[in-house]
């Protein structure tokens, strides 16, 4: 058996690499759910190793929910040989095998057929999935992803074709994109944003409530306006000076540095969400408050930007590894 490394491939459609089986209802509705994965044809049992598969080739498995059917239903659709690709132990990702140069699936392949279709804007228009979502966790791709089953036919060069069958069997293709998965991007006034990172914020703007609640003081008077500009303008100054006389600060710098370490930050964080980056990392923090209370700052993306910090922030306002 081909031995793996730890090297994942793109299964962005778009990089796919020049070069069956059909479970799910044409016409059905279908809901992916946990376990779907990448996997082997040896998993899919000795009656699938057959048309030239051998029980390492790598496969994607899918675990769906047809709507009107009672059990949910597994799928394989095939991702080419075990000499170039092998999922990873988590089944999260395809690793290239030791000595391969494979870089994405093959556009051969019935994996890439279905997760072409899914980025198909000409048949989904906004509901077609974007690539940003391919890089993570296959299982953020499709677990809670909504389709209507479709399914085409491909014709492949040198196939092995079933005894009497003049034509390759129908693959599975998306013909509509119910909903996005759970993990999916969300298009909302024009912006767009993941669930968890929606999630996240909400989490942290109830924080931020919890802290802003009025504790028993009355509003001061217009006359006083003046003097709180001028106070602000202090505490914007004291927030660059609390480096240098507590560790509040040292907190903060390193949940930035431990988020962008994260596959959900892997491009870098945008400067208007490092406040739900940091928070995810701090909540059990036994200073959570004060670190809390220190990012809501008005200054806090300025003092992000500083050269003192062990990060840059670049010309698209990404807060980047230095």
């Amino acid at each position: 058996m081909a031995k793996k490394q730890s090297a994942h491939v793109s299964i962005k459609p778009s990089e796919a690499e020049a070069g069956g089986n059909l479970g799910f209802p044409v016409g059905a509705r279908v809901t992916f759910l946990e376990g779907s994965c990448w996997a082997t044809w040896g998993e899919a049992g000795e009656s699938a190793l057959k048309y030239g598969r051998e029980a390492d080739d790598p496969a994607l498995k899918l675990i769906g929910e047809v709507e009107g059917q009672d059990e949910p239903k597994t799928v394989f659709l095939g991702a080419g040989k075990a000499a170039r690709l092998t999922p990873s132990e988590d089944g999260e990702y395809l690793d290239k095998t030791e000595g391969s140069t494979a870089t994405g699936v093959h556009q051969s392949t019935n994996s890439f057929v279905f997760l072409n279709s899914l980025v198909d804007k000409k048949t989904h228009g906004k509901k077609a999935l974007p690539e940003e979502l391919f890089d993570g966790p296959v299982s953020k791709l499709l677990v809670g992803l909504v389709i209507t089953a479709g399914a085409i036919t491909v014709k492949r060069d040198g196939l092995v074709l079933e005894e009497g069958r003049k034509a390759p069997p129908p693959t599975l293709v998306a013909d509509e994109i119910v909903e996005w998965p759970k993990a999916g991007k969300k298009l909302k006034a024009g912006k767009t944003t993941t669930k968890d990172e929606d999630e996240d914020e909400d989490e942290a703007e109830d924080e931020d409530e919890e802290e802003e609640k009025p504790k028993g003081k009355k509003k001061k008077p217009a006359a006083d306006e003046d003097e709180d500009e001028d106070k602000d303008e202090a505490e914007d100054d004291d927030a660059e000076a609390a480096d240098d006389d507590t560790d509040i600060p040292e907190a903060v710098e390193q949940a930035i540095i431990e988020a962008l370490g994260s596959p959900k930050y892997r491009k870098g964080i945008e400067l208007s969400k490092a406040f739900t980056a940091a928070f995810n990392l701090v909540k059990t923090h036994p200073n959570k408050k004060e670190i809390v209370g220190f990012m809501k700052l008005t200054d806090f993306e300025k003092w992000l930007k500083s050269s003192k910090r062990p990060f840059t922030v670049d010309d698209d306002d990404m807060i980047q590894s230095v």
